[in-house]
């Protein structure tokens, strides 16, 4: 079940996510996390990552708010045909200004974060 609160503050803040990625691509899961977090919670919560895998595999992310803890998981893959994140940046574009459809991605991927995660 989606955090309603958090889908409202995803949504609210969502333009000025675009607005960052525009500048700048996110060049990891994690930055995407904490992109996800700070506009959910805020930048006080605490975020721990667990590593299953090496090439290919699910980062579970950990996030500690108060007395509040919530999960997500995101699985990644060793190429661009089964990670997402290299998916949306086949050009390799880590770091420059990324295309418009890019940035679409971005956002959209972190919009599933939101949705995948969980209170403990």
């Amino acid at each position: 079940m989606i955090i309603r609160p958090f889908a409202q503050k995803f949504d609210k803040a969502r333009e000025a996510l675009a607005e960052k990625y525009r500048k700048k691509a996110p060049e990891s899961y994690e930055a995407i996390v904490q992109d996800v977090v700070e506009i959910v919670l805020d930048k006080s919560a605490t975020i721990h990552k667990v590593v299953d895998g090496d090439y290919q595999g699910t980062l579970v992310f950990v996030v500690c708010y108060y007395t509040d803890h919530y999960a997500v998981c995101v699985d990644y893959g060793s190429c661009s045909g089964c990670d997402t994140l290299e998916a949306i940046d086949e050009e390799g574009t880590w770091g420059d200004s990324p295309t418009y459809d890019q940035v679409r991605q971005y956002v959209l991927l972190a919009l599933h974060i939101v949705q995948k995660m969980k209170k403990l």
